[in-house]
């Protein structure tokens, strides 16, 4: 495919590359790299920008290293907490190697733990939260041969220490930039799954709730929730459907539900302009779903509403409440019963292993899963997953004050993940107990083929052959002796 940041013999400006780490490589791949799309929005008009997406080039390195001979202002690599990291250092070293072009790190995790991050000797910068102005101010420092002490909200060595001008303000809502999609061979991200060809959008950043294990409160600051205009959403999404012939699209808002007004004005408002079109959503809150009744949803299904992914951690009131998911066990059940009257197909999402957390409310929240199933038979069950305690949240404090150990360093955090939860140094949990709550995740991963993440054939296809067997084991909370989830295991941590 021709690549979308070509030079053409006229184009003379500096040039800037940003690069998306690959991560996951089972669940999660293939969506739009729209937080660096963002980064890029406001430098398109000074700078040639080149964007290089390790999930879905085969031959990234390739490019890197031409974008590299151009000797460009500066790479940006983006990065959450876990395997990510490791995908960025690995970029990061390889810019080093060639030369002295400032490595730039920015996303999730260099944002919660900016001055630990930039104490790795590959980094140079860091830029904390938002990225869209600090990131060109940065550019613009750099282009001028100017200092970068001012700008704010990025974190700069001085004398070999990590420093900063403090926090940049939030940008507001509408000042949110259109993406510069011609930066991405888009058909890259376009999949084909049972509602025919998608592409991942987005409609709002952050969510105004407070859950205790969520980085948003941290990562956001005091303007938790940005949502678009819902005609802007509209408009911007069918301009995606007619350029893309798609068929669905879904949102991968934090919490798409948070404004019942709006969600009805966007589905109104793309059932006016494009009447075929499907959509899922793949972020939403109990709270939000409980304040829809039956009718209400049915005209979010007839306005093109398919499924939605529904966090609902947990199916005992105490670890709710120690969470601060704010609502009660009976509102999901009653969520799920209106859902299925109204043929919308919700996914649930599960946690384990918080603090205090005793056996008999693990079981309640495998029973919680397997009662969803039964009254909406439409439903999927997707995972329950042990919990980690990721820096900048509340439950991070709370799990260092009960004998978490952290990484102690950014390439330590990389290995900071699920599939190696039965090393990670918690006080509250024995060895024999983290690995038995990360069997149960695999377990219930396999449970579920249609769980609408894993996007593995590998992992398809055995959990369609062991997903009864699966079952009996998580029903029973079972599993000694279980081959299946420990190769799974073995598999994503050092095959995928």
């Amino acid at each position: 495919m021709p690549d979308p940041s070509a030079r053409t013999p006229s184009d003379s400006r500096p040039e800037v590359v940003l690069v998306n780490p690959h991560g996951w490589r089972f669940i999660g791949d293939g969506t739009v790299p729209s937080g660096l799309l963002a980064v890029a929005a406001p430098l398109t008009e000074r700078y040639r920008v080149t964007l290089i997406d390790q999930r879905v080039e085969k031959h990234w390195r390739r490019r890197l290293d031409e974008a590299l001979t151009r000797a460009p202002l500066a790479v940006g690599v983006t990065t959450m907490t876990g395997k990510q990291i490791r995908d960025a250092l690995t970029v990061a070293r390889l810019v080093r190697e060639r030369g002295k072009t400032p490595i730039v790190a920015g996303g999730v995790h260099p944002s919660l733990l900016p001055a630990q991050t930039l104490e790795h000797p590959d980094l140079d910068f860091v830029v904390q939260g938002e990225g869209e102005e600090t990131f060109l101010e940065l550019c613009e420092a750099l282009a001028e041969g100017r200092g970068v002490a001012g700008v704010r909200g990025l974190w700069h060595k001085l004398d070999g220490r990590p420093a900063t001008a403090g926090a940049r303000p939030p940008l507001p809502a509408a000042d949110l930039p259109r993406l510069p999609y011609q930066l991405l061979d888009l058909d890259r991200y376009v999949r084909t799954i049972r509602f025919g060809r998608t592409l991942s959008v987005f409609s709002s950043r952050g969510c105004p709730f407070r859950c205790s294990f969520c980085y948003n409160v941290a990562f956001f600051g005091a303007a938790r929730w940005k949502p678009l205009d819902p005609d802007r959403v509209a408009d911007e999404t069918a301009e995606l459907v007619q350029r893309l012939a798609l068929d669905h699209v879904q949102f991968l808002d934090d919490n798409f539900f948070v404004s019942r007004d709006r969600v009805a004005a966007i589905a109104e408002a793309l059932h006016a302009r494009l009447p075929r079109l499907q959509w899922s959503v793949l972020g939403a809150h109990v709270q939000n779903l409980r304040r829809w009744d039956v009718a209400s949803l049915v005209r979010l299904r007839a306005c093109g509403l398919r499924e939605v992914l529904v966090g609902a951690e947990s199916g005992a009131q105490r670890v709710l409440d120690a969470i601060r998911k704010d609502y009660r066990v009976e509102d999901l059940f009653a969520v799920n019963r209106r859902l299925a009257e109204a043929d919308i197909e919700p996914t649930y999402s599960f946690m384990s292993g918080i603090p205090d957390e005793t056996d008999e409310e693990l079981r309640a929240t495998i029973r919680a899963m397997l009662r969803l199933e039964v009254e909406h038979p439409g439903a999927t069950v997707g995972n329950i997953k042990p919990f980690l305690p990721y820096p900048g949240t509340e439950l991070y404090d709370v799990a260092s004050a009960r004998g978490f150990v952290p990484p102690s360093n950014l390439a330590e955090w990389g290995d900071f993940a699920s599939y190696n939860y039965g090393g990670v140094k918690v006080g509250w949990l024995s060895s024999a107990e983290r690995y038995r709550l990360l069997w149960l995740y695999y377990g219930t991963v396999l449970l579920s083929p249609d769980y609408l993440f894993l996007r593995s054939v590998l992992f398809r296809w055995v959990a369609r052959l062991v997903a009864p067997l699966m079952r009996r084991r998580v029903e029973r909370f079972d599993f000694r002796w279980s081959v299946v989830p420990r190769l799974m295991r073995f598999v994503q941590a050092h095959v995928l």
